[in-house]
């Protein structure tokens, strides 16, 4: 038995204050990844977690009222795992 994406990320974060609100498709995040200029596609390994966050709120078009809070709420969450000692 192989469990989900879902329930990994649920396992790991069961003892902590952070919840898992989506999980999402991988492709789609890729899709979002790729550079708007030459349309090359951007390592993961080449981004921090807050440039990938970033990108997708870029390509969501995420309103300015909602960007800030959301933005925010990220550096919590990376905060709780970072303090959880947990590396993103």
């Amino acid at each position: 038995f192989i469990p989900s994406l879902s329930d990994t990320i649920k396992e790991m974060l069961k003892d902590t204050k952070v919840n898992c609100l989506r999980v999402t498709n991988r492709a789609l995040v890729n899709a979002y990844l790729r550079n708007e200029n030459n349309h090359a596609e951007v390592s993961l390994n080449e981004l921090t977690p807050e440039d990938v966050f970033n990108r997708l709120l870029n390509a969501m078009q995420v309103g300015d009222d909602k960007t800030n809070a959301y933005r925010l709420a990220f550096k919590t969450i990376l905060e709780e795992l970072s303090n959880q000692g947990i590396n993103p």
